[in-house]
């Protein structure tokens, strides 16, 4: 006899486990670093309402800044084109800090006065928007 309710027809097949998305070996893992916000005492605040937030993690001071088209590298190295008098360009290595998606310092490899070549060293040209071509070292 059939079993009760039904038909001879197989089980169908269990749906494959679902993985646990793997998180590149090279992610940093939370700190227990809490952020806390709080309003000035004349700003009334509006239970969920949208707010923007910007977070400074570090600053500095008087310093040499490129833009981020003229450098090649990344994790505090880089490389620039440097034009000369002549318009021969050298490549320099260069010691970056701190950026803010347009500009990056220069901590070492420049003195400032330099011209450099945009986009730089085997990076590919610009869009055609009226940018690029040498630009100055500091800003």
């Amino acid at each position: 006899a059939d079993p009760p309710g039904g038909s001879n027809a197989p089980a169908p097949p269990a749906p494959p486990a679902p993985q646990e998305p793997r998180e590149p070996e090279t992610s940093s893992q939370p700190t227990g670093l809490r952020l806390v916000c709080t309003a000035p005492a004349d700003v009334k605040l509006i239970n969920g309402a949208a707010a923007t937030l910007e977070l400074v993690t570090a600053t500095a001071q008087n310093a040499l800044v490129v833009p981020v088209e003229a450098v090649a590298g990344g994790q505090g190295r880089g490389k620039v084109d440097v034009v000369g008098p002549d318009g021969a360009k050298e490549t320099k290595d260069v010691e970056l800090g701190l950026t803010d998606g347009k500009v990056v310092e220069i901590k070492s490899g420049l003195t400032g006065d330099e011209t450099l070549a945009v986009p730089g060293p085997n990076l590919p040209p610009a869009e055609p928007d009226g940018r690029g071509g040498p630009e100055t070292g500091s800003k």
